[in-house]
């Protein structure tokens, strides 16, 4: 009986460790594939410790600010650092749109690369080098920051950045609706957890630099908002109904320069704060543009003071205002929609109004405008497009060009690009709205695509995909997929 046993027991033995190695190995295949947090079993290098969490009150730096040096991108005139971010010279326009070419880009149903993606977000990718990063929520309480390679589409890492449970969302939105934003050096994530909202940075090889808790963070639909990088400081919105406010944080060392209270409206708000940049070259002064609870308001980005402020929106913004020159556009969804349009000046003062549209069926609610060359075009949730006169408002052109919309429009190859939430994507001209090309992603499309270089690169619900936008790429599928009116 015991000669029995012992043998029993060493066949267990045997086969425990025959088990083991072939589950090593698997792991460290995808390991080798996804990077070290993708093997549950991995030796995980831990955040610096957090620093304790910050009540919501203003923080003001010294009398004089404090000096920043900006950060020199790895391809100053290419990449997509951030949401609606051009590093097309020192004052980047609210668009991501890519030079017009002079042929259009009809190579929609041959991409060069897709990739499935396993999890889901809605952030914007964003483009450094030759490298593709954004957010991913797997489903558990994990945030993770992933990285793919723009030539071939592989997956190079992924990070986790938070494990807390997520907030409270809305249906349509996501865990990972935040897009990242980036220095050339250094990735930056804005994320909402435990009631609080969180500013981490990580290396561009995905190494945890610092974590900041920037103060407590509630809202009924989750959290949207995008950081925005400049001069040294990464600037955060959240608009808390009560507690609302915008930071400023040191890109090096995690602190923060300066944090200013937002309007009490009584409700949330979900814009994205925008960088504008004033004076010449040598000169430059540059200042925060945020919009919701019901005022459009900027802030000097050195020290965070008030410079102007304007009424004329509701207290719920779901779109990134839209500047161009010394015009402003800021549009609202709730309780009413409203979209205004206003010169700023550029000694601070109120702005003036320009124009204003109160009718619902005219204004985007989550859909972001664009302007370009003096127009301003924008898609409206139930998918109809149109352009207006940035100066005036007189409308130019309208067209229905989808269903359903959460992705906002930008430019590639000189036409408009509107990607619906079933993945339906319209091509119109500029100039008059005409539908040019349409084509179908592969799963839904509720993350705004991006142009770089000559890829257009597109998080749809299912896959990450890349097409070629070259001059050989744009005319290689004249299959008769396209409409025209």
């Amino acid at each position: 009986m015991s000669q029995r046993l012992i043998k029993l027991a060493a066949g267990w033995a045997v086969a425990v460790v025959a088990v083991a190695f072939l589950g090593w190995q698997v792991l460290g295949y995808v390991e080798e594939v996804w990077g070290p947090e993708a093997n549950p079993f991995a030796l995980k290098r831990p955040l610096m410790p957090q620093r304790p969490a910050v009540r919501v009150a203003e923080i003001v730096p010294p009398q004089g600010g404090i000096p920043r040096q900006s950060v020199a991108y790895a391809s100053p005139s290419a990449d997509v650092p951030g949401w609606r971010f051009q590093t097309n010279g020192s004052k980047p326009e609210a668009s991501a749109a890519a030079d017009p070419v002079a042929l259009p880009w009809r190579g929609s149903e041959k991409p060069l690369w897709r990739q499935s993606l396993g999890g889901q977000g809605n952030s914007s990718p964003i483009i450094i080098g030759e490298r593709i990063f954004f957010t991913i929520a797997d489903g558990g309480p994990t945030l993770w920051l992933v990285c793919f390679n723009l030539t071939n589409g592989f997956g190079v890492w992924r990070q986790p950045v938070s494990r807390e449970p997520f907030p409270s969302r809305h249906e349509k939105t996501s865990d990972a609706a935040s897009t990242p934003c980036s220095d050339g050096s250094r990735l930056f994530v804005a994320h909402a957890a435990a009631g609080t909202l969180s500013l981490t940075a990580c290396g561009l090889d995905g190494t945890p630099l610092w974590k900041t808790p920037l103060g407590s963070f509630e809202a009924r639909w989750g959290f949207t908002s995008s950081p925005v990088w400049r001069d040294g400081l990464v600037v955060v919105g959240a608009e808390n109904a009560d507690t609302g406010f915008l930071a400023a944080v040191d890109v090096e060392t995690g602190r923060i320069i300066w944090r200013r209270r937002r309007p009490r409206s009584g409700d949330e708000s979900y814009s994205s704060p925008v960088v504008r940049v004033l004076g010449e070259e040598g000169a430059e002064r540059a200042e925060v543009v945020m919009a919701g609870l019901e005022r459009v308001e900027a802030y000097a980005l050195a020290d965070g003071r008030s410079i102007w402020g304007s009424g004329g929106i509701s207290s719920t913004s779901g779109a990134t205002p839209a500047i161009a020159g010394d015009i402003c556009v800021a549009t609202s969804g709730y309780p009413a929609r409203s979209m205004v349009a206003v010169r700023i000046g550029t000694a601070g003062g109120s702005p003036a109004l320009l124009w204003k549209e109160d009718r619902e069926s005219e204004i985007p609610y989550v859909p972001s405008p664009l302007a370009h060359d003096g127009r301003l075009y924008v898609v409206h949730d139930d998918g109809v497009a149109h352009c207006r006169d940035l100066a005036t408002g007189k409308v130019a052109w309208k067209r229905r060009v989808g269903g359903a919309f959460s992705a906002s429009p930008l430019i590639v190859n000189g036409e408009l690009l509107c990607a619906d939430e079933s993945g339906r994507c319209t091509l119109v001209g500029l100039a008059d709205g005409k539908v040019q090309h349409t084509f179908s992603l592969t799963g839904g499309c509720y993350a705004t695509p991006v142009v770089v270089r000559d890829r257009l690169v597109v998080r749809t619900t299912e896959e990450l995909v890349c097409f070629d936008l070259s001059d050989r790429g744009g005319m290689s599928d004249l299959s008769g997929n396209s409409s025209a009116e």
